[in-house]
This record gives structure tokens, sequence and C-alpha cells, in this order.
């Protein structure tokens, strides 16, 4: 089931986070970075993020548990005026993936976004990121690169974009 999150989903999301980061990033991130991620700090961003009207967060749900989550919204960069959505995270349990789950959640986004209008939509995802061909099988294509620094050490990044919410192909 997928579902609008609430305040109270704040730790489940986190665990799915940083369950998701250990298993993509495992021998590609610094391990102690990936160690050092914690439940409680995270769960405490994002009570203090949920208010935010910019964005919007969907979980994937199994049995009353959260087994994947999405977040997407209002750009948060200036360079891109023509896309002014971002999918800021998306996240699912390794068990739960190629099930049409992910593409659930972007469907989400989509129905969501598009009751504010129409435009492009972009998504950062590490050059590293075995996932990336997800976005690539829905249509989005390279718009822009950058170094992400984690802890002193730089990691390439690529934006993933749609021209329209329309051109995302579920």
């Amino acid at each position: 089931m997928i579902r609008k999150a609430a305040r109270e989903d704040a730790r489940k999301i986190s665990r799915v986070k940083i369950e998701g980061w250990r298993e993509t990033y495992k021998g590609l991130i610094d391990q102690k970075f990936l160690d050092g991620m914690s439940e409680d700090r995270l769960a405490e961003k994002w009570e203090k993020d949920f208010d935010d009207e910019r964005a919007c967060t969907w979980v994937a749900e199994i049995d009353n548990e959260i087994i994947g989550f999405a977040i997407a919204g209002e750009s948060r960069e200036s360079d891109f005026p023509d896309h002014p959505y971002e999918i800021m995270a998306i996240y699912l349990l390794k068990p739960h993936q190629n099930k049409g789950i992910g593409q659930m959640l972007v469907s989400k986004i989509i129905e969501t976004l598009a009751m504010t209008g129409d435009g492009g939509i972009y998504v950062w995802a590490f050059d590293e990121n075995p996932y990336c061909a997800f976005y690539q099988k829905l249509g989005g294509t390279p718009m822009s690169h950058q170094v992400l620094e984690i802890e002193g050490k730089g990691y390439n990044e690529t934006a993933y974009g749609w021209e329209s919410l329309r051109d995302i192909r579920l």
C-alpha cells in the first residue's frame, strides 16, 4: 500500500534510508560514514521538516511495515528554472525492489505534483549508484553533473531530468 507519510513514521523512514544507503553504497561511500548514520538524528530531521509544505513524503507499506518512501516537491535548485519539481529521495528496501513498488511511489509523486501544475522534474543520483538505470527506464536523461562532498571526499552525481511530469514513463 502507498500512503502519505505521517509524523510518527519518522523513525521507520529513517531506518529505510539508512538500510538503503548501507546496502547500495557499501564499498562506494566511506564505511565509517555509513556506520555512523543515526536513526535518531535522521528521525529528528524528518520530524522537523515534516511541516514543510514545499515537499510531500509517500511511504510504501507491507503488513504495516514501511519498506520504502519517496519525497518530492518544489525544486531546491535555482539552476534549473524549467524544472520546478524535484524528487529529493526515493528508497526501497532490497527485498522489495523490482516489484513495481518504486514505480507506484513515482506515480504518487506525479499525481501530487500535477495538482499544482506541470513542468520539468529531476532527481540527483550518485554516478556509482546501481539504480540509475531505474531513472533511465522512466525516461530520465542526464541534464547536469556535480560533485557532492561527504566528510571531505567528493562523489560525482548526475541530475536525471524530464521536461514535464507527463514525460515520466511508468
